[in-house]
């Protein structure tokens, strides 16, 4: 690839060039120790607490152990090792006894501090060298100047030799990135044994190094503060004279608002365990940081980014995390926020109110993330054109807010915006060509324009990127499925359900493509897979019917069909392609039950949503030819093959047509009275009459009444059989997945393929 500065920024390809491909990146760490404290300078510290200390300014005349003591504490009591393969025993430090006064105790600690204020301490004379030194190089930290920040922080190590001073000294060569000088700094100054936030740092150089098995060698492979009840400690009170037995203290660290460390290393470690593909331990420190600390975001984001946990696990666990109990007053904040990053399938009510809530009642109506529930709830809904509006206001304030990125590029597919899609893959290619969202969106393109082979290749890129992101894996099943190469389809969705476990749409992916192999069997166990992680999306369901309409079970079809109507019509927008899919279907299935006049007001409101359906016009053709009425069979023969219908059955059912009323007149038929397109009422009515009609057979269970199929002579005669089957049987537009249309696939984080 060429080097950036040698290529015209945002110039578009032409018509020949292809998409310049990137090495895949290396891990990201996710990000150095929280060092900004936020609290009053002026705030006083308490003189027990150490300058490394995070979570414990707690006053030492508690009688509370302090999990991040002063290190020079001498007598340390130790905690047995995390595993075989830790190279350092991780020591808990108790308060230690000596008054720290000076300024250092003030300052040492990564408080932000006013600099004209710094610059008025820095140079009286009652302050010694090194906490001049340590001002400074906390201050060059904070403005971003890391080479002075590791000049002056050797500088101290060299003079005091402090365990603080390395640790600020680590943590500036991890800030440079420079991870195996840090580790090789905290191991040889032994500090891993006399401070967890040493060896919390420690474990993110080792993430940045991607050595995931040290890592958890220094975090720990689980949570060793679990049973805070189990450790009874002893310490030596100075200012009491006596022995104090106290449990171990919580790292709670909520008095002054910080996030705990303990939750920080439960983030941390599942990060490691994610690169390893333990995905069930990843998901369990994930929940366990946010259950420690409801703060911790990025335990969070890591949760729902990578789609670990079904609907309604989700639901569960993140409206029983203790928010009041973590975030006082901000709870009801909190609780807005996070109810925002939920699955949009259920609980819309819910979601609708804490959208509400936090653009109105918290002032957050501008925040990105507010306004990306928004585009997520809109897409939900099939409503691409507000959706769409609402992608380009979000990319108007941040071009480069990642998270609405594939929101964005599923509304320009699904609203059929080749050219605009064309100019954000290459915009994309020009500016964030290292992350997987632009690899994706250059698959997205190529899968639109039906160049699969191509689409394969940056699909491909987009998942060696980021194993985990889910869009680009089903993607990748896509262009297989496209090409009806079910193998290789099944083996990608296989892949994306294992990666990303809390996704139904890989499984139900599957099952449409065991359904178009007639294995149906095996379709069953993985649309039942499906159903148990999702059960309220109506596109699920509409698989379902269809794999019960091929197995001839056609009162469960319906009702499985009136099941998906009854989730559609409070969460689908009139716009939405699923109407002309049940529709059609509903009326597939009254079809084959006998039930024509029903059948013929389904079709109807398919073709409300798309007149040119030429799957729904050979089926009511074939309704008509049934009862005879062949004019007006012939009639929709020729627009189903007008709209695209060039299959030989629907040529050959054009000529029994002919052959049947060969004797009689065969255009006047058109004019009928009984007619169902010559019908008063209009589409909006038919819809909201029927609609109405169909859930209320759905309460009252009023179709389950058993189906016999009727004896081929007794509805048509001997002459009217096509290649060994009667024109009853014969259905172009039934709900094989077979027949499914090719731009019904375009969504790929909530829609499937009819």
């Amino acid at each position: 690839m060429l080097p950036r500065n040698n290529r015209s920024h945002g110039s578009p390809l032409r018509g020949g060039d292809s998409f310049e491909l990137s090495s895949p990146t290396s891990s990201r760490i996710p990000g150095s120790p929280d060092a900004d404290i936020n609290m009053s300078f002026l705030q006083e510290i308490s003189a027990s607490a150490s300058p490394i200390t995070r979570n414990n300014h707690n006053n030492s005349n508690s009688g509370m152990y302090n999990i991040l003591s002063d290190p020079r504490d001498e007598s340390p009591i130790r905690l047995n090792s995390f595993t075989s393969r830790s190279r350092q025993d991780f020591s808990l430090l108790t308060d230690g006894h000596s008054s720290m006064t000076n300024l250092s105790n003030r300052f040492a600690s990564p408080v932000r501090m006013p600099r004209g204020l710094i610059q008025e301490v820095s140079y009286r004379a009652e302050y010694s060298r090194e906490d001049r030194l340590r001002i400074i190089r906390h201050d060059a930290a904070q403005q971003h100047l890391n080479k002075t920040a590791t000049f002056f922080a050797e500088k101290l190590t060299a003079l005091s030799d402090d365990t603080n001073d390395v640790y600020f000294l680590a943590q500036a060569y991890y800030q440079s990135q420079e991870y195996e000088r840090a580790l090789d700094l905290l191991n040889k100054k032994k500090t891993l044994n006399k401070s967890v936030q040493c060896r919390y740092l420690a474990g993110l150089c080792a993430i940045g190094l991607e050595n995931w098995h040290d890592a958890l060698d220094y975090l720990g492979p689980d949570n060793p503060f679990a049973d805070k009840n189990a450790h009874l400690l002893m310490y030596d009170d100075s200012r009491r004279g006596n022995r104090v037995v106290s449990e171990m203290t919580k790292l709670e660290g909520t008095s002054d608002g910080l996030i705990k460390l303990e939750s920080m290393m439960c983030y941390a470690r599942g990060n490691a365990y994610l690169q390893l593909k333990e995905i069930d331990k990843a998901k369990s420190c994930f929940k366990e940081a946010l259950k420690v600390d409801v703060k911790c975001y990025d335990a969070l984001d890591a949760l729902i980014e990578y789609n670990m946990l079904d609907e309604r696990s989700e639901w569960e666990f993140i409206m029983t995390l203790p928010y009041d109990e973590h975030c006082g007053s901000d709870s009801d904040l909190f609780r807005s926020l996070y109810m925002l990053q939920l699955k949009r399938y259920s609980h819309t009510a819910d979601i609708h109110f804490a959208q509400k809530k936090a653009e109105k009642d918290h002032g957050l109506a501008n925040s990105l993330d507010v306004m990306h529930s928004t585009a997520k709830t809109l897409l939900a809904e099939c409503r691409y054109e507000e959706c769409l509006n609402v992608c380009q206001k979000i990319r108007k304030e941040d071009a480069l807010y990642k998270k609405s990125i594939p929101t964005y590029i599923t509304c320009l597919y699904e609203l059929k915006k080749k050219d605009e899609l064309y100019m954000l893959a290459q915009e994309l290619v020009d500016r964030l060509n290292e992350e997987a969202v632009t690899w994706h969106a250059v698959g997205m393109y190529y899968l639109y324009i039906k160049k699969y082979a191509e689409a394969r290749r940056y699909f491909s890129q987009a998942t060696s990127i980021d194993q985990y992101f889910e869009d680009p894996w089903l993607g990748y099943g896509h262009t297989f499925a496209a090409e009806k190469d079910h193998d290789p389809a099944i083996s990608a969705y296989l892949t994306c359900s294992k990666l990303i476990p809390g996704s139904h749409l890989p499984y139900m992916y599957i099952g449409v493509q065991y359904m178009e192999q007639n294995m149906f069997g095996t379709a069953a166990e993985y649309l039942k897979r499906s159903l148990a992680k999702c059960s309220s999306d109506p596109y699920l369901l509409n698989e379902i019917a269809t794999y019960y309409y091929q197995k001839r079970e056609y009162p469960q079809a319906l009702e499985t069909l009136r099941n998906a109507l009854k989730l559609a019509k409070d969460r689908q927008s009139p716009r939405s392609n699923l109407w002309e899919k049940l529709w059609a279907n509903f009326g597939h299935v009254y079809r084959r039950m006998r039930k024509y006049d029903r059948a013929l007001k389904c079709f109807r409101l398919a073709l409300d949503k798309n007149p040119h359906n030429s799957d729904v016009h050979a089926s009511i053709g074939v309704i008509y030819h049934i009862q005879g009425k062949t004019g007006k069979a012939l009639v929709e023969y020729n627009k189903a093959i007008r709209d695209g219908k060039t299959d030989n059955t629907v040529r050959e059912l054009i000529d029994k047509a002919l052959l049947t009323n060969i004797s009689g007149p065969t255009i006047a038929a058109v004019d009928e009275p009984d007619n169902i397109f010559s019908l008063r009422k209009t589409g909006i009515d038919l819809l909201e009459s029927y609609m109405n009609e169909e859930l209320a057979a759905l309460e009252s269970d009023t179709t389950t009444d058993q189906f016999e199929e009727p004896s081929l002579h007794s509805v048509v005669s001997t002459h009217d059989v096509v290649g060994g089957e009667s024109i009853l049987q014969l259905d172009e537009g039934d709900l094989s997945p077979t027949k499914q249309q090719d731009h019904s696939r375009a969504n790929l984080s909530t829609k499937d393929w009819l």
